[in-house]
């Protein structure tokens, strides 16, 4: 009878010790499900945001300076990758650059122009005052 009691025991504290294992595995995986819910919800608010630096591309750019080099004329057409948002302001940094390739300066521009979900634009002519006499080369960028 002794021998039944401790192997009734033993099956028992077995069995208590796998339950205990199988809920803290339970509770595991659904922390888990929970942090992987909450990634994805923050995953899809970052999406839903607009980011004008993540949606709007440069597809082309052509620059140049008038004959006294105070002022340089840009070219440039920009896509709106986004399926969401429309944007009706374009931030948009020109940074000029020395002959030898070095940066000399940027000028910070937001341009009031709509733009819809996959339209592309073509701005001409816009205007920037170069403060850089050594402003050889230039590049744009989109900015937040």
């Amino acid at each position: 009878m002794k021998k039944w009691f401790k192997i009734t025991l033993y099956v028992l504290g077995s069995l208590a010790v796998l339950g205990w294992i199988w809920r803290v595995g339970q509770a595991d995986d659904l922390d888990k499900n929970l942090v992987r819910q909450s990634q994805q919800k923050a995953v899809e608010d970052l999406a839903a945001r607009p980011n004008a630096k993540r949606d709007l591309v440069i597809n082309s750019f052509r620059w140049q300076k008038n004959d006294v080099g105070t002022v340089a004329y840009h070219w440039f057409t920009v896509f709106n990758t986004s399926k969401r948002h429309t944007y009706t302001k374009l931030p948009i940094r020109f940074i000029y650059y020395s002959e030898i390739g070095n940066e000399v300066g940027c000028i910070n521009k937001v341009i009031d122009r709509t733009i819809r979900t996959g339209e592309s634009i073509r701005m001409e002519n816009v205007e920037t005052e170069i403060r850089y006499q050594y402003a050889d080369g230039a590049d744009m960028e989109i900015t937040e």
